[in-house]
């Protein structure tokens, strides 16, 4: 009698188990499905960007513009003393064209690389959460990070019918990373609160929450404003505050909006190829093409991020913080390979 106790204990046991996990594939589905339906909805954007980051007395704008037709998009984004970025993203790669003042005249520098991390601190689709972060700074869609890419996970909904995820995944750099979402079911699912901590610092958290979602059609809502946070011991270090402005959502846009001309002359770093050259016409290599210096220079300042290089190594910089501009290695590439064929040329 009592082994059949056990027995009928064990059973139930496994059966319990394998409900809970039907449980939260069901929420999965469910919540996969009605984000992306919430995100499929705009399947056109343009608006205007304005980002106020700092914290104090260390605060500066940014301003720009973002387009977006289907997967098509272009962004353009205004720096200090004239420098200006644009960003081409098609077919999965991305194509920039910086322009910058040196000694009164105008230079430009443009770029080839993957379009799998954070474009920009324009960067709608990201700085808005309607893309989750992943591995090595990636940007991903729900779908891709849950089903491929978190190592456990927790999913849960309320009586508002909101749901909360708790996920983790791994990184190579940093570990373990855990991060939550919160999803609000009155604006569709799309995500109203995101938080990041990792194990390797501990005392670092990165806090991201939309304040405001507007209706740009009958049942189409799209997040006008969001604020990002870091935080070290409790206490913020860094913030940002993304503004979107002349919302246009699901109206033409002209596509030769999503052309770029990189003017002959420029030089190009293609990190996709791992080659860099000056462009002929069209943008095309003439001949000159060589491997890409393994050497780096700085970035081409389009933001405050000079503010924040002040962070001891315990206040690590991430995907996540305010003024990151993950685009503009490209542009880091093309300056040294300008910088050699300069001394080159004075040789």
């Amino acid at each position: 009698m009592a082994r059949w106790a056990s027995y009928s204990l064990l059973v139930l046991l496994l059966a319990s188990n394998c409900v809970l996990a039907q449980s939260q594939k069901e929420l999965q589905n469910t919540l996969i499905l009605a984000h992306r339906s919430a995100v499929q909805a705009v399947q056109s954007l343009s608006c205007q960007v304005t980002v106020q980051d700092g914290v104090g007395k260390l605060q500066q704008n940014t301003t720009g513009r973002y387009w977006r037709d289907f997967n098509a998009i272009r962004i353009h984004q205004d720096g200090a003393d004239g420098q200006s970025q644009d960003l081409v993203v098609k077919d999965g790669e991305l194509v920039s064209l910086s322009k910058l003042q040196d000694r009164g005249k105008l230079k430009f520098f443009a770029g080839r690389q993957s379009a799998s991390q954070r474009l920009s601190v324009c960067d709608v689709w990201a700085v808005m959460l309607l893309n989750v972060p992943g591995p090595k700074g990636t940007r991903l869609l729900l779908d891709e990070f849950l089903e491929r890419v978190v190592v456990a996970c927790e999913i849960s909904r309320d009586r508002s019918s909101s749901f909360y995820v708790k996920a983790d995944f791994d990184d190579a750099d940093d570990g373990k990373n855990h991060l939550e979402l919160w999803f609000d079911a009155s604006v569709n699912y799309l995500i109203r609160r995101m938080a990041l901590t990792v194990d390797k610092f501990p005392r670092n958290r990165w806090e991201f929450a939309i304040g405001h979602f507007e209706e740009g059609a009958p049942g189409v809502f799209f997040p006008a404003q969001s604020t990002a946070r870091s935080l070290y011991d409790g206490k913020v270090i860094m913030q940002s505050i993304s503004t979107l402005s002349e919302l246009h959502i699901n109206e033409s846009i002209p596509a030769d909006q999503f052309t770029l001309v990189v003017p002959p002359g420029t030089p190009l770093a293609d990190k996709i190829r791992g080659i860099s050259y000056t462009t002929g016409n069209h943008g095309h290599a003439p001949g000159n093409i060589k491997p890409m210096p393994s050497a780096t220079l700085p970035p081409m300042t389009l933001s405050g991020e000079e503010a924040y290089s002040r962070q001891t190594q315990h206040e690590p910089i991430k995907w996540g913080l305010v003024v990151l501009l993950g685009s503009l290695g490209i542009l880091a590439a093309a300056c040294v390979y300008w910088v050699s064929r300069k001394r080159r040329g004075a040789s």
